[in-house]
């Protein structure tokens, strides 16, 4: 039998109401860990559509690049163009003057990173040191490129460092499908490829031409730091990127902090009395500057007595461009009677739930429907601006 529900408040309240917790038990959200993206890039120069797809699919919370072809005059301005809000970014371009090479790491801006300086120069490869915290836990990442044209005589140096915990290796020394002893012969004992398991090659020039694994992701085995590995498919470059979680927590968005008063919580008649016997209305002064300071002091003085100003810390995640008002208001609304349920476990207060859940979905669905048919009417026949919209 269904009940009305100001009816089961009525009842609830004279205890009249038999209280029937619901069997729905609580999900617990599997921990997903850090997302860990390593990509060749080919230069990212010229490929911000590309490059913001990384992001939109794979929601990445550290990716390393390799091969990014910035330098030391335009590699920072280039780089914090592309990359999206809430993230932050170190880059080392080539040492040298010839073009391409580089290396960067792309995080987010919770995380605390800092680029290790390194004494030695390396010849055969490029290569950057990076300490990323993650609250209390601390991680070393060493990023490695390393062109095709090079021997693998001073490749193991940098790969022994003692408090190296996670290597993301690009193009690694010859063209592997499995791994070779050249790995375990620049790797020590301690080092683990933690990518065996991958669905396929990370480099395809072409379908004609031979598929080969040139990325690879690399931890110490006595971690157990690296799990869920497997190749996405090709955005940027003819290199796949290789995909990873991390046993680490996932880093917390950015969050802000704003000033608010709530003017619910007004006793108007009390501010009335309060507006009324100020020096503006009893006493106002015959001076204009005068009056205009009574004026601002008076009313911020009651205001701040009834309303006093608080500070909220407000997280600030990503804005979903078809999210309109009235599903806002709608959502806040949904919130309220979940907690209802939730505190009083009844079933009536699940089934209110219930009900504003799915109006809650075919207003997203509709909103949704609404605003993607304009967004590819607006591209007007461009079919990179199609691709990214309707990746969104």
């Amino acid at each position: 039998m269904t009940i009305v529900y100001s009816r089961y408040r009525r009842l609830r309240l004279r205890c009249l109401l038999t209280r029937l917790r619901t069997s729905r038990s609580r999900k617990h959200r599997r921990r997903v860990g850090t997302r860990f993206c390593l990509i060749n890039t080919g230069s990212v120069v010229n490929k911000l559509e590309s490059f913001t797809t990384i992001f939109s699919d794979h929601s990445p919370d550290v990716v390393a690049l390799t091969e990014t072809w910035l330098t030391h005059d335009n590699g920072d301005q280039i780089l914090s163009t592309m990359v999206p809000g809430g993230f932050s970014f170190i880059q080392v371009p080539r040492p040298s003057s010839r073009c391409g090479g580089g290396v960067a790491v792309v995080y987010k801006s919770t995380i605390a990173a800092t680029l290790v300086a390194d004494s030695q120069a390396y010849d055969s490869f490029e290569h950057m040191d990076v300490r990323l915290k993650f609250g209390t836990r601390t991680l070393r990442l060493l990023v490695v490129y390393r062109p095709p044209v090079f021997g693998r005589d001073t490749l193991s140096y940098p790969l022994r460092r003692a408090d190296c915990r996670l290597l993301a290796i690009s193009i690694f020394t010859l063209m592997m499908n499995t791994t070779s002893m050249v790995v375990r012969s620049c790797l020590s004992s301690t080092h683990v490829v933690c990518n065996r398991t991958l669905l396929g090659p990370t480099h395809e020039r072409s379908a004609t031409h031979k598929r080969h694994t040139l990325d690879r992701v690399l931890s110490r085995q006595r971690n157990h730091l690296v799990s869920k590995v497997c190749v996405g498919p090709r955005v940027i470059s003819d290199h796949h990127p290789v995909l990873c979680a991390l046993d680490l927590h996932p880093p917390r968005w950015l969050t802000t902090k704003l000033l608010t008063c709530s003017l619910k919580s007004i006793d108007w008649d009390k501010f009335a009395t309060a507006i009324a016997n100020l020096p503006l209305r009893s006493a106002p002064s015959d001076n204009l500057d005068e009056l205009v300071e009574q004026y601002n002091n008076g009313l911020r003085a009651v205001l701040d007595l009834h309303a006093p100003v608080r500070t909220r810390t407000v997280t600030l995640r990503p804005v979903n461009r078809w999210m309109t008002t009235e599903i806002f208001y709608f959502k806040t609304k949904l919130r309220h009677f979940e907690r209802c349920w939730r505190s009083q476990q009844l079933a009536i207060d699940f089934e209110i739930f219930q009900t504003h859940l799915l109006t809650y979905s075919e207003m997203i669905k509709a909103a949704r429907n609404l605003f993607f048919p304009t967004e590819v009417r607006q591209c007007r026949g461009d079919m990179r601006a199609l691709i990214v919209s309707s990746r969104r």
